[in-house]
């Protein structure tokens, strides 16, 4: 049966996805990693995007607003500090450039994990200068209570059961 319009997937298609993605040979996978306990997969994609579209989103990476963007758990420990950009395909139409490189960045997406773009976010792009960095981390969503007593929880958006990073350049040691 068809899945409701707020589920990407039924228990278990998970491991299926990864499963699937890991034999994609088009995208050169090596799995680096396969699930065991509460480790997660891990499988990196050596030809993703080729180097037309590595060129293409850097033009249109030129082109973006980057904001500071400081991420921690509160005032304990800072995750991240580094500038970042959200992506979007009708803001790049507006802009006039972009547009293709995240078409194809959706379609293959899409192809890889077995998910429409209905259930992505947007494209964040994050950019790094030196002593800039991005520790290990659990993305969660924002929960907000549903009663004065604060004895209900939900979540104020999505959760994020997938993150893809898509290296653009190269360093020759440290990050």
């Amino acid at each position: 049966p068809p899945l409701p319009p707020a589920m990407a997937w039924r228990p278990g298609d998970l491991q299926a996805a990864f499963g699937r993605a890991s034999r994609l040979e088009q995208y050169g996978p090596r799995v680096l990693r396969q699930p065991a306990r509460k480790i997660p997969w891990i499988v990196q994609f050596d030809r993703f995007f080729s180097e037309g579209e590595v060129r293409e989103a850097l033009e249109l990476l030129g082109r973006v607003h980057w904001q500071a963007a400081a991420l921690g758990d509160g005032a304990r420990v800072a995750l991240r500090n580094s500038s970042h950009a959200w992506l979007s395909i009708p803001a790049a139409a507006q802009k006039g450039a972009g547009v293709r490189v995240l078409e194809v960045l959706m379609r293959k997406m899409e192809h890889l994990v077995g998910i429409g773009r209905a259930h992505f976010e947007s494209v964040q792009a994050v950019r790094y200068e030196r002593g800039q960095y991005y520790r290990r981390h659990h993305d969660t969503a924002r929960t907000v209570p549903l009663d004065r007593n604060e004895s209900k929880w939900h979540f104020a958006s999505p959760m994020r059961i997938l993150t893809a990073f898509l290296y653009l350049t190269d360093v020759a040691a440290g990050g």
